[in-house]
């Protein structure tokens, strides 16, 4: 199963990530009124929905400054403004989901792959996404989109078998 826990700035803490990207978006030329950023975490493991909470509760809010949810990432959540998110693209190296993965394994259950991501409820006028691919991650590596998406799957890439081209000029 496939679970998705969001992890927000508790109100009254700040959000240093939105900060940042509202920043980064002004610098880049975008009119925002208000940036909020949240974590999202997706976690593919044979757990039901009891171990994702534990998941959640013990490895990735803090309880003091962050409140957390836990659901099938199948479905997005309702966003309030226009909505970026940022995901590593399958495939590229992420040593926060290599970490989380150890964490999980630590806790004596097995998650078969992470990823970690952002997603922007940015409030403007202007469609943010032009902005977002300058500010808020690297077209190489980071799969960026206007909106939120519902997971089925984590596509973490596949082996491929070796073959061997030789070219003669």
């Amino acid at each position: 199963m496939l679970w998705r826990i969001d992890v927000a700035a508790r109100p009254g803490h700040p959000n240093a990530a939105a900060a940042s990207a509202r920043s980064a978006l002004r610098e880049a030329g975008a009119s925002v009124e208000r940036v909020d950023a949240v974590q999202v975490i997706l976690v593919e493991g044979d757990f039901d929905e009891a171990d994702a909470k534990r998941i959640a509760e013990e490895l990735i809010v803090d309880p003091v400054v962050e409140t957390g949810s836990v659901r099938s990432a199948a479905l997005p959540p309702k966003a309030q403004g226009r909505v970026i998110t940022v995901f590593k693209k399958p495939g590229v190296m992420d040593p926060v989901e290599a970490s989380a993965k150890k964490t999980i394994r630590d806790l004596g259950l097995a998650a078969s792959a992470v990823r970690c991501g952002v997603r922007y409820e940015i409030e403007t006028q202007a469609d943010p996404l032009p902005f977002a691919m300058k500010a808020l991650g690297n077209e190489a590596v980071d799969d960026i989109r206007a909106g939120d998406r519902g997971f089925e799957e984590l596509h973490i890439g596949a082996p491929r078998a070796f073959e061997k081209v030789t070219c003669r000029l």
